[in-house]
């Protein structure tokens, strides 16, 4: 048991010193997780006769996790509320100064805009102009000229004339 919650606790303290944002918590829950185990470990190994090094040194480490995991923690939040307050004072005071320098002009040229929209929608509506006029149409391309005809190819040469099957040759008669 002794091995296990010192395993634990190790653990604990390299969660505690993680600087991602929730590492520390997770740190803090381990760490009790092997202060619980130290002491139980210790109890049995008192009960048994053997030695209690073990169980003692995760007891101590598991409190150091706890520790070291809760005023790190402790000093992330703080600092992530002052650097946010910081923020916020710092883009409130940019806003005003812009909005002191840019706001008259911004509201005039809104009100100008306006008063052109209304001049516009107020004037009579013209007829519609006639579509433009269409451009001649073209002629349409000439054909491509044609090819000179290709002369007869010749003619193969003509095979010879068949001479006529000769006549078959009579058996001769018996004797």
């Amino acid at each position: 048991m002794g091995v296990a919650a010192l395993i634990i606790a190790i653990i604990g303290i390299l969660f505690g010193i993680l600087p991602l944002v929730y590492t520390q918590l997770v740190g803090i829950v381990i760490g009790v997780i092997a202060v619980v185990l130290g002491v139980w470990g210790r109890k049995q190994a008192a009960d048994q006769g053997q030695p209690t090094g073990t169980a003692t040194t995760a007891t101590a480490l598991g409190t150091i996790a706890v520790l070291l995991s809760g005023v790190l923690y402790g000093t992330f939040i703080y600092s992530a509320g002052k650097l946010g307050d910081e923020l916020v004072n710092k883009i409130g005071s940019e806003f005003k100064r812009t909005e002191d320098r840019g706001g008259a002009e911004f509201r005039r040229a809104v009100e100008r805009a306006i008063q052109r929209a209304r001049v516009e929608s107020s004037k009579p509506l013209s007829p519609p102009s006639p579509p433009p006029a269409k451009p001649p149409a073209k002629a349409p391309p000439k054909p491509p000229a044609k090819a000179p005809p290709k002369p007869p190819a010749r003619a193969p040469p003509k095979p010879p004339a068949k001479t006529p099957p000769k006549a078959p040759a009579k058996k001769p008669a018996p004797k």
